[in-house]
Order: structure tokens, then sequence, then C-alpha cells
């Protein structure tokens, strides 16, 4: 108790002091306090970047005429949709691909048009031990459609409207903006829905991932081959190096 009492009288005599000395301890501790809430922000802010860039990975039937694809966006042939489940059944030691979402694109006509008819997943595939979340551009439930901009404008649709696609009737979910690319004539749907309509029920024709961002030497591209040839033969992956080059970058600047 006499400890305490000196403690205090001491203060009492150099009370200045002891204002300075407690505004500098606070503000040493503020600082830190600011500098950690600041970093989680920042890797929080990096890592939806990395997310909004998009997939880098392209999982195609393993026949597919790879000119042809280059040319119209999209593969040919078909593969069984559970092929996505194998990935599920690694573990995220073994293979080096994460959030894959299984999708079906084919270009049609309707009402007088060419559109790129896309089915989107409901969620993704992942790896043991690989937190789950939903990165899909759009999670388009049942019986609703995503439109791309173009195709707004000529149909005269907006949101809200009911509108028929070959026989069936599917509310319009969302009317897209500008993109620049062919996404503006792109019909998005439930890939259930999708697979109905073009009579490929249980087919998919690309598998959609992005690639571990692993610290490893040796080229990532033939790892990811590597891999791939182990567990399905039956694909091919294609890496979109410009966005897997930037998503690196992103993640070293941040580290």
């Amino acid at each position: 108790m006499s400890t305490l009492l000196l403690i205090f009288k001491e203060i009492g005599h150099r009370k200045f002091n002891f204002i300075l000395s407690l505004l500098a301890v606070v503000a040493a501790v503020a600082v830190y306090i600011a500098f950690f809430t600041s970093a989680q922000d920042s890797q929080r802010e990096t890592t939806r970047l990395m997310r909004d860039i998009g997939y880098n990975l392209r999982i195609i039937p393993k026949e597919t005429d790879m000119i042809k694809f280059w040319e119209t966006g999209f593969s040919d042939y078909t593969m069984p949709e559970d092929y996505i489940l194998r990935f599920a059944e690694k573990t995220q030691a073994e293979i080096q691909y994460r959030h894959l979402l299984a999708t079906l694109q084919q270009r049609v006509t309707w009402q007088g048009m060419e559109v790129l008819l896309t089915g989107v997943a409901a969620k993704e595939v992942v790896p043991k031990g690989v937190a789950e979340s939903s990165m899909a551009p759009f999670a388009v439930e049942p019986g609703k459609v995503y439109l791309g901009y173009e195709l707004v404008q000529k149909a005269g649709v907006k949101k809200g409207d009911t509108l028929d696609l070959f026989g069936r009737q599917f509310q319009v979910a969302s009317c897209l903006p500008e993109t620049g690319s062919d996404d503006d004539i792109r019909v998005y749907g439930h890939l259930k829905d999708v697979q109905g309509i073009l009579n490929l029920d249980g087919r998919i024709n690309e598998i959609q991932a992005l690639e571990c961002l692993c610290k490893e030497p040796g080229d990532p591209l033939e790892r990811l081959r590597g891999q791939l040839e182990q567990f399905l033969p039956e694909g091919k992956v294609i890496q979109l190096k410009a966005i897997s080059d930037a998503r690196r970058e992103q993640r070293f600047m941040l580290e």
C-alpha cells in the first residue's frame, strides 16, 4: 500500500511528465492498432480484388479442337458434370486447383439473334481443406436468367419481365451493364435449366477454376497439367496467363 502511495505522490509532483509519458504510450498503442487494422483491411481488399479478376484456369474436354475453341470461345465436346467431383476428393496439399465451377455454353439463335447461352452451377466445388466460397459470377436461380447488354437493347426487355427461351418461360433477374465483350450477347441461366434447353442433362463443356498461388519452383502450368493427368486424364487445362500473372503479382505485393 505504501508503495502505491509513493507512486501516486511521485505522479502528483511530476504531473506534466506523467501526462506526456501516458500520451506517448497511448499514441504508440493507437499506431500499432491502426497499422494492424489497416493491414487486415488491405489483405481483405487484395483478396477481393484477386477474386474479382476472375477465374484463370479453364478445364475442357481433352479432344477439343483448340483452333475452333479459340474461334468460338467454348468446346464443341462435353463431359459428365460429375467430373468436377473428382477435385473434391483431393486435399489442398495434393492439387493446386481451387474454387471450381461447372459451366455449359453454346451458341444458339434466339429471336433472330445469335446468343451465347451459358449455364452456371449454383455453387463451387473445392478440394478438402479449402474454405468454401461463392465465386460464381452470378448465382442464377432456377427459372431465372441474366441478359447481356446488347440482348436487352434488341429484345426491349427489363428486369422482372418474363421471356420465352425455346418453349420455356424464364424471369429476367438482371439486365447486365455493357462490358464491351461477348458477355453483351450472353444469356446466363442456372446450369440445370440450360442443360434442359440443350438436351444435355448431366453434361458440361468447361470447368472454371483458380490456381493456388503456391511458391514452388518450376512452371506452375506444368504442375497443373501433371496433376490433372493423374486424376482427370479426360480433360485438359488452359491457363489464362495474364490473369494468373496479375493475381500472383498482387499476392506477392501484399506479402
